[in-house]
């Protein structure tokens, strides 16, 4: 499978540039808040479909995603409790590793609106439920 994602135009560098665009991982402290948050519970904080509806090349690239995360050793405490947010079907333990200003570019007004009251992300952003 991993042969498979080597051979796509995309390698690690391509990858991490897709799961964090122009910017660098968060510091550890900021990432480790927000998957406090996350588990604090969260109620969209669910493990319901966080594989499930991957198939084929998306699959793949979920895989690729988490095998990355591990190589860069982003870790969190409290890892294991983080699974899919359920108002942008995002991974979270890739999520809280993420610049503000990639995620709210990435997420539609539907999303934004989807997210739990408490969410760092409208901490951070200073979005208004």
């Amino acid at each position: 499978m991993f042969k498979k994602i080597r051979r796509l135009p995309i390698g690690s560098a391509a990858l991490a540039k897709w799961m964090f665009g122009v910017y660098a991982p968060v510091r550890k402290e900021l990432a480790q808040g927000r998957a406090d948050v996350c588990n604090s519970p969260c109620p969209l904080n669910e493990s319901e479909g966080l594989y499930d509806e991957l198939v084929g090349s998306a699959a793949d690239m979920a895989r690729a995603a988490a095998g990355l995360r591990a190589r860069m050793k982003l870790e969190v405490d409290g890892q294991k409790k983080l699974r899919m947010c359920q108002a942008c079907g995002c991974d979270l333990k890739l999520k809280v590793w993420q610049d503000l200003q990639k995620i709210l570019k990435d997420m539609s007004k539907y999303e934004i609106d989807e997210l739990w009251e408490n969410c760092w992300i409208r901490k951070e952003g200073n979005i208004p439920k």
